[in-house]
Formats: structure tokens, C-alpha cells, sequence
């Protein structure tokens, strides 16, 4: 069951990032089989942009299968890492457009009693110290297909959406079979058509969020998506109150105020859980008159639990609050020992990408002992400076703790900690 959970949450992922990022990777066919042959095009100038510029392109890669436990599981490598291999690299056409063409089964060397569930790619120069991935550092996934329906909105590529006013939206549906495919825009039929694309155009006539929909149906078999856009009402215009700083600003128990500092932005949103990471018009963010900062009011939280957030920016930059103490990075966080920090919140897979902020009101204070200490005279200092990640292989405060009465017998009387910092993968 496990593995049956996690390569539906892989696809779901999948289906999350093409919504993302299909115009940085892009492939035909749409709906590949082990079978097929596959062609690759990858955009080096989009995603994190790091082989902009770079004539020969190399791609590493190698596939999930049923075995695999999570996203970054994958067998059948086939490249070896910083090798100048003929075979991976990929063809320059030019305007940093790199192709690759090949024949799934025997290029992966795939087993035939083996489910093949995606394809995976980072892409790197000669010899891979620089790599390109996507903007928020995640890889890249091309799904496989059974011989069942697919279908999948293929425009708009960009997600959220958020046009303006009389905007003309196209909407293209694509599947993988010739089906009835019959598409809905806040609840009303507005295309339908029997055959494997199905593509209209709609005017953007209202504020607010609207949904689309479509379903497909083939030979008793259905496959039904949805997905929204978001037309900006104009920000309203008012200050803080008074003593509102950027960041996090708890007021009481159940109520914060979050504030931004982002001059010459036009709008800004929060999204979390509250709003299942979608943008609504009652988190959008109030402008203060100077223009320079964003802000928001949350009332009846719940104490004591923690809210994940973000700001979304001109329907462009999704970023974590500057000031937060507490940030969820999903490629990293696997990698924290329970140990170290039991208890971590997940991050938000397949709802949003990038950093995510943390905050919690009615914190437990900490319980401060030893009123009576005095310090050393400052000419009797022994000041042993501790980089706790460096102090033990257990890279944690505990193992200090249980280490002081050793300390002190070196005759070491002051500790400075030095500050408290993140490593490459949270080393």
C-alpha cells in the first residue's frame, strides 16, 4: 500500500510541476509508454537558469519504478556524474534549446516485469558543477502511461493564473486517446469535441476566482481535472496599525498581522492552508499608502498550532516571510534527523513550491533557571566558542548539555555559541 500511495502522490506531483515548469521541459509524445520513443527539449535559459549559455548540455537520468520509495529513488542511472559521455549529451539547437531522442526500454536497459512510473532528468555542464534544474531546485519528471485514458489541460502552461480584465485566455485540453471531451467554466458547458485536442478561447469578463473543468470519456473509462484562474481586484489602500512591523506581529493568541516590505510590487497574497495554497480575494494583501509594504490581519487562529504561509507576489515570486524563524524546505528536510528536531511539520507537497514561513501563536515561554547565576568576572573568562554542528557527530544542543561538566573540567567557564545556521542539505 505504501508503494501504491506514493507513486499516486508522484503523479500528482508530476501533474503539479508540468502546471509549473512544461515550458522549461518540454517532450513528445505527450503520453509516453515504455514503448515509445521519446523526444526531450530542454530550455536552459528557464527554471533556474544555471546552463544559460552553455553549448554542450549533458543530461543525467534514470526513472522511478515500483520500487522506488520516494521521488528521489531512482534506478537505472545510467550516466555517471561529471563524465563527458557522448551517449547523455544533448543536442544544441540553438537559443539555449537542447535536444535528446531515444527509445525508452532499451536506452533505461528496463525489465519487462518492472512498472515504470517516470522518467527523471537533471541536466549539467561537462563536467557537473554547474546543474540545471528548476526554479525552486526540484527535478524534472516525465510520467509514464499505461495503455489507459489520459487527458490533462496542456494551455494555459502558467499556474496560478491570474489575467486581466477582457484578456483573451486560451484553454486546450489534450488526451491521450480520441475521447468526448466536454470542458465547463464555472459550472457552464462552454466546448465539447470527440477527438484527442480539444482547444477554445475565453474573454475574462469578471474579478474573482473562476474555475475550469473538463471531462473525458472513452470506452467506460473517465478522466476528469479542474483548474482556476484569478482575475486581481485592485489592492485596497491602507496603512498598518500603528507599531505593525515586517514580519510576524502576534497580537494575541489567536490574531496576527503579517507584513511585507515589496516597494513597487502591485499585489501581494497570502496563501497557506487556510486557503488550500489558492489565491482568494479575502487574503489579498491591503497596500499601505506609501506604497511600500503589504499586510494582513488573521483572526480566529487556533493557539498554538502552526500555520504554513507564503506571499505570492505579482503572480510571479512566491517567497517566505524575510523574518520568519521557522522555514520548511522540502528537498532538505527529509534529511533532518528526528532527533535533532522532533516533531518537524511537513512541507506542503504538490500545493506550492519554494520556501514556506511557519508561525505559531501562544508559544510556550521558556522556562529561564538559574536567576542566581553570576557571570565570571570578564578577566577570569574561559571562553570555549562552540559551533554546535561541529562540536559532536549528533549535531545537536543535548549532547552540548551533557558535555558541560567535561567542559568545565578543562577549566572552561563561558561558553560563546556561535549562531545557528543552515548547511547544504541541513549538514
Amino acid at each position: 500500500m505504501k508503494k501504491k500511495y506514493f507513486f499516486c502522490f508522484i503523479l500528482f506531483t508530476i501533474f503539479a510541476i508540468n502546471k509549473n515548469f512544461s515550458q522549461v521541459l518540454s517532450w513528445t509524445p505527450l503520453y509516453p509508454t515504455v514503448n515509445d520513443t521519446i523526444t526531450i527539449i530542454y530550455n536552459a535559459s528557464l527554471g533556474n537558469g544555471a546552463l544559460t549559455g552553455v553549448n554542450d548540455v549533458y543530461m543525467h537520468t534514470g526513472v522511478l519504478s515500483d520500487e522506488s520509495v520516494n521521488e528521489k529513488d531512482w534506478v537505472h542511472k545510467i550516466s555517471t556524474w561529471g563524465e563527458a559521455d557522448s551517449m547523455f549529451l544533448m543536442e544544441n539547437l540553438g537559443n539555449n534549446l537542447h535536444r535528446k531522442k531515444f527509445y525508452i526500454k532499451s536506452f533505461y536497459k528496463l525489465y519487462s516485469s518492472e512498472k515504470t512510473k517516470a522518467l527523471c532528468f537533471v541536466f549539467r555542464n561537462s563536467d557537473g558543477t554547474v546543474v540545471g534544474r528548476n526554479a525552486d531546485g526540484s527535478d524534472f519528471y516525465i510520467p509514464i502511461y499505461s495503455s489507459n485514458l489520459f487527458a490533462r489541460f496542456t494551455l494555459p502552461i502558467q499556474f496560478p493564473l491570474s489575467p486581466s480584465i477582457n484578456a483573451q485566455l486560451p484553454v486546450q485540453v489534450t488526451s491521450k486517446k480520441t475521447a468526448m471531451i466536454n470542458l465547463f467554466h464555472d459550472g457552464n458547458l462552454i466546448a465539447q469535441a470527440y477527438d484527442s485536442v480539444l482547444n477554445t478561447t475565453l474573454m475574462v469578463t469578471s474579478y474573482g476566482k473562476h474555475w475550469f473543468w473538463f471531462v473525458a470519456q472513452r470506452d467506460g473509462q473517465t478522466v476528469v481535472d479542474s483548474m482556476y484562474y484569478f482575475v486581481q481586484y485592485p489592492p485596497i489602500v491602507q496603512d498598518a496599525p500603528i507599531g505593525t512591523k515586517d514580519g510576524i506581529n502576534y497580537i494575541n493568541d489567536s490574531t496576527v498581522i503579517l507584513q511585507l516590505f515589496a516597494p513597487n510590487k502591485h499585489f501581494c497574497y497570502f496563501i497557506s492552508d487556510l486557503n488550500n495554497w489558492q489565491l482568494d480575494s479575502a487574503y489579498q494583501m491591503k497596500k499601505t499608502t506609501d506604497g511600500n509594504r503589504y499586510w494582513i490581519k488573521l483572526t480566529g487562529l487556533i493557539p498554538q498550532k502552526e500555520y504554513r504561509f507564503q506571499y505570492f507576489v505579482d503572480n510571479e515570486i512566491k517567497i517566505p516571510d524575510p523574518y520568519s524563524d521557522k522555514v520548511l524546505d522540502r528537498w532538505n528536510d527529509p534529511g533532518i534527523n528526528p532527533i535533532i528536531y522532533p516533531n518537524l511539520i511537513s512541507y506542503p507537497v504538490g500545493k506550492t513550491s519554494q520556501l514556506v514561513s511557519v508561525f505559531q501563536t501562544a508559544q510556550t515561554p521558556f522556562n529561564w533557571t538559574d536567576q542566581n547565576f553570576h557571570k565570571p568576572d570578564n578577566r577570569d573568562l574561559v571562553i570555549y566558542e562552540c559551533l554546535v554542528r561541529d562540536f559532536h557527530l549528533t549535531h545537536n544542543f543535548k549532547t552540548v548539555e551533557d558535555s558541560l561538566p567535561y567542559l568545565k573540567r578543562l577549566g572552561i567557564n563561558a561558553l560563546e555559541l556561535m549562531p545557528v545556521t543552515e548547511y547544504d542539505g541541513n549538514d
